[in-house]
């Protein structure tokens, strides 16, 4: 896309549509340059994801990465970081694990660039050094890392210079263009700031400093934080009414997704790819539990204060709001955005705190009156069901349900991906009318929902 030159006496509107036209160039163009990345990117990240423990996996992932680096170019890489100077650092330092590791990892690595053997030198190595273990992955991760930098070190000046021209076009430079960009609600994503950031450094010409950074996808961290959320009750108590079993439910799975996102918060300053996937949990579970919490919202304010699943639902909402899917689409959009968890948490999140609220919603659910029956049962043959006399009452869509109903039970997701409808709108606009005509019912121990007039049958 051809850029014109800026032109100060130009309407407001002709800038608007320069600085349109440059944001699309350059975020092709930043598209274009993650592409020529990815190939390396993804055989790094492959090695950083597999396991020591299955050593065949991950050696088969360590020759899959020296082919992408000799096809790309970088196989003289790995044999040229052998050399002494910086392992004798690391010894000097009091790391000679990390010492050890790192040079067998390269010496492993450029054998199989250099004849394509298997690198089980490097467990070799691992299996005659007992203090070598523990520092491997990590020190694995510094090394991949570093390839990844010298292969943006090779890659961003051919794209570099076209950057420079599409700045010199609109006569700004790239700080400029994202705070007028910003200013116009002209979004850039976080790609393609990523590849500007990178540009910018190479244009620099002094020790650029590419954003490099190579770490498995499921970190230690975040299994530990795994493990400790794994904990947390979501299952309701049994022999509850079958609407506040799935209120309970989903009110602690969000109290569960808040916990893991708060607690894992410290880890995310430089990690958007982590964050995006716990927000979006947050998010999905946030959503889920405000559709629940709807159905029994009288029944537990009848039961008197207080109401811990309404404060627990509150909490969720507030950490929801608080983690945006996108954090604003600025270099420092992701440091905001934790920045704001992590400082505010306690004065926003001060309930936040897993067991605690839980067990304050087991102690509300002990409260409430029991159903007068849980048992269900078929109607008796002279009952008489719901008769179907005014279809003219009932939505097209409250038809598909019954007709999906019809001798079977389904649960409110199997019903939403049969219908192909949202389960919140499902559950408050379609299924709470029809429980409330009595042309639907909800147990867990059927199955989900079904028609009492025509139960779900029995094998």
């Amino acid at each position: 896309m051809s850029i014109g030159p800026s032109s100060t006496g130009g309407s407001p509107v002709s800038k608007f549509d320069q600085l349109r036209a440059a944001a699309a160039s350059i975020e092709q163009l930043a598209a274009d340059y993650h592409a020529a990345l990815k190939p390396v990117y993804d055989a790094l990240q492959a090695v950083a994801d597999a396991s020591f423990d299955d050593r065949e996996k991950w050696a088969a992932a360590v020759v899959a990465l020296a082919r992408r680096l000799a096809e790309n170019g970088l196989g003289d890489v790995p044999a040229s970081r052998q050399g002494a100077g910086r392992w004798a650092i690391q010894f000097d330092n009091g790391k000679p694990g990390n010492a050890f590791a790192g040079h067998a990892f390269f010496a492993a690595l450029a054998a199989a660039i250099a004849d394509g053997s298997s690198p089980v030198t490097f467990f070799t190595t691992l299996d005659q050094y007992s203090f070598v273990p523990r520092a491997a992955g990590q020190e694995v991760c510094a090394a991949l890392s570093n390839l990844l930098y010298v292969h943006k070190e090779r890659v961003a000046p051919n794209f570099t210079a076209a950057y420079r021209r599409m700045l010199n076009a609109v006569e700004m430079d790239g700080s400029l263009l994202c705070l007028r960009l910003h200013r116009c609600d002209i979004r850039l994503s976080s790609d393609t700031l990523a590849a500007m950031h990178d540009w910018d450094e190479c244009a620099t010409g002094v020790a650029p400093c590419y954003t490099a950074d190579i770490r498995p996808s499921q970190p230690v961290w975040a299994k530990a934080i795994d493990e400790q959320v794994s904990k947390l009750c979501v299952e309701p108590p049994p022999h509850l009414d079958p609407e506040l079993a799935e209120a309970f439910t989903t009110v602690a799975v969000g109290i569960r997704e808040c916990t893991r996102l708060i607690a894992s918060v410290p880890y995310l300053w430089s990690n958007l790819d982590q964050y995006r996937r716990l927000a979006a949990r947050v998010a999905e579970s946030a959503a889920a539990a405000r559709a629940a919490y709807r159905s029994v919202d009288v029944l537990l304010r009848r039961a008197g204060d207080p109401n811990a699943i309404l404060e627990a639902l509150n909490d969720v909402l507030t950490v929801h709001r608080r983690a945006p899917l996108d954090p604003n689409p600025r270099r420092d959009g992701l440091n905001a955005a934790i920045t704001g968890l992590y400082t505010k948490r306690a004065g926003l999140f001060a309930r936040v705190e897993g067991r605690g609220i839980i067990d304050r919603m087991l102690d509300q659910l002990a409260r409430v009156p029991p159903a007068t029956s849980t048992t269900v049962a078929h109607p008796p043959q002279n009952a008489t069901p719901p008769a179907d006399s005014t279809p003219q009452a009932l939505t097209e869509k409250q038809r598909e349900i019954l007709r999906a109903l019809d001798a079977k039970a389904l649960t409110l997701d199997e019903l939403a991906t049969r219908l192909d409808c949202d389960k919140s709108r499902l559950h408050r606009d379609h299924l709470t009318p029809l429980k409330k005509l009595g042309r639907v019912a909800n147990d867990r121990k059927v199955g989900g929902y079904y028609r009492p007039d025509a139960p779900p049958t029995v094998a």
